[in-house]
This record gives C-alpha cells, structure tokens and sequence, in this order.
C-alpha cells in the first residue's frame, strides 16, 4: 500500500503594496523684501553709469533729490575714478570748411563732444581699433576758435570763447552753463582751465587773460570772478593749460622768456 506523497504548500506570500506619499508642497515664494533705501542709494545706485542715473531722476521726487545728493554725487565720482577707464573725451568746434586753414582765426558757434573708445584688442596689434560716439552737440553763444583748448575735471570740461564768456558743460547728463561775464572777455587767445579745490570742496574756474581771473563754482554767496595777482611770468597767449592737478592749474609760459616752462596757479 502506498502512502501517498505530501504535497508541500508553498506560502504565498503577500505583496505589501507601499504606499508612497507625494512630496509636501513646496512653500509659497516669499514676497518681495524690501530694500531700505540708503542701502539701494549707497550700494546700488551708485555703481550705475550717468546716464541712468540721469534717466531715473524722473521716477520720483525721492529719487531726484537722492540722486542730486552731494554725498552720492563724491561716493559716485570716488568709484568712477577707481575704475579703469578706456575712452577719451573730444570736443569739436564744428567748421563750415574742413579744408580751411587751421591757423586762421575762424570762429563757430557749434560745439560737439565725443566719446573716444579704444577697443580691447592683442598687445600684437599694429594699430588699435577706436571707437567714436556723439555725446552731445551744443550751441554756444559766444564764438568758438576752431583751435579750442578745453579743459576737463572730473567729467566737467570748461572752455573760453573768443569774444564771450566762459562756458562750462557735462557732455554725459547733457548740461551747459554759460558763466557771467567777467573782466578780460574781449581777448581773443584767452583759455579756461577747471579743477577742484579740496580746501573749498567745490570747482574754480580760472581764465587766463592778460591778468589772471577766476570764477568759483558752486552754492553760496561770492560765487563770482576774482581777480588774482599779476603773474610772476605771461602765460603763453592762444595756449591752454597743461594739465590740472591736485587743486593747481599748470600754464606753458611765454616761449619767447623761458622755453619749456610752467607756471603753478593754485585754485
């Protein structure tokens, strides 16, 4: 007799199906945070170039005066000059004959400035690649020589007119003022020169004429011409200054006395 086989039950085993939550929803964006102010003025707005800074004057009254603050104005002029800067500024009194002899006393009354850029090319190449933008194209109500000799500082350039008054322009916010006549104006070969001075904290115009004259720049009362004392040597007539520097103005004297001289001029 034969004892049947036992047949072996296998477990089934159960599937435990897992169940898989979603992902808890991310939480909501939060809202804008709002910059205090004299963090956007002093950290942001005062990195922007000049032409922005010019275009949101207009959004409020609060921008305005924040962005015609003095304090922004220095802290704007500090980095500009910390900053290396590839372009050169060109005034140009226009002419109505390019072919007419630069030696000629011929005048205009049509004044452009351009922007000089020199592009970023190899140390190996011969000659580098410039760039030439208008800046800005003024009609100055004095007469302009052809051979003009302005002088700049800080973005202002300042120059003299043959018959007229001096005439000081920020080709990049597109301002121009004429100064208020002063003694001298009539020299025809008379030249301007502007620079800083750090003692006064403001610009002075200095205009050298036969005797020496300037103007001081900014708020306040005695804003006006001065006189100054006759010159230890005559400044060369029909040429500008060489250079502005360090709240002095520097003048080529008189060839024809000793060649290859300067005269100091502090502002």
């Amino acid at each position: 007799m034969e004892i049947p086989k036992r047949h072996k039950h296998r477990r089934t085993r159960h599937k435990h199906h897992r169940r898989i939550n979603p992902p808890p929803p991310s939480p909501p964006p939060p809202a804008a945070v709002a910059i205090p102010d004299d963090v956007f003025f002093s950290h942001i707005l005062v990195n922007l170039p000049v032409k922005s800074l010019v275009r949101f004057k207009a959004v409020c009254r609060s921008w305005h005066a924040a962005i015609d603050d003095p304090a922004l104005v220095r802290r704007h002029l500090e980095l500009s000059r910390e900053r290396q800067h590839l372009s050169s500024l060109l005034a140009i009194a226009s002419a109505e004959d390019i072919w007419e002899n630069v030696w000629n006393d011929v005048l205009s009354e049509n004044i452009s400035f351009h922007r000089v850029r020199r592009l970023a090319l190899g140390a190996r190449a011969a000659q580098p690649e410039v760039e030439i933008d208008l800046m800005l194209e003024k009609f100055s109500p004095g007469h302009i020589a052809h051979r003009i000799l302005p002088t700049h500082c800080d973005g202002l350039v300042a120059f003299a007119t043959s018959a007229g008054p001096v005439s000081i322009c920020n080709p990049a916010t597109q301002e121009f003022v004429v100064l208020p006549p002063g003694s001298g104006d009539n020299f025809r070969q008379s030249a301007a020169a502007i620079g800083f001075d750090l003692w006064r904290n403001r610009y002075v115009v200095a205009r050298s004429t036969t005797s020496g004259t300037r103007f001081m720049l900014g708020g306040g009362a005695g804003d006006g011409w001065q006189p100054t004392r006759d010159p230890p040597r005559p400044t060369s007539p029909g040429q500008g200054p060489a250079c502005t520097r360090n709240g002095a103005v520097y003048w080529f004297i008189y060839d024809w006395l000793e060649p290859c001289a300067l005269l100091r001029f502090n502002l």
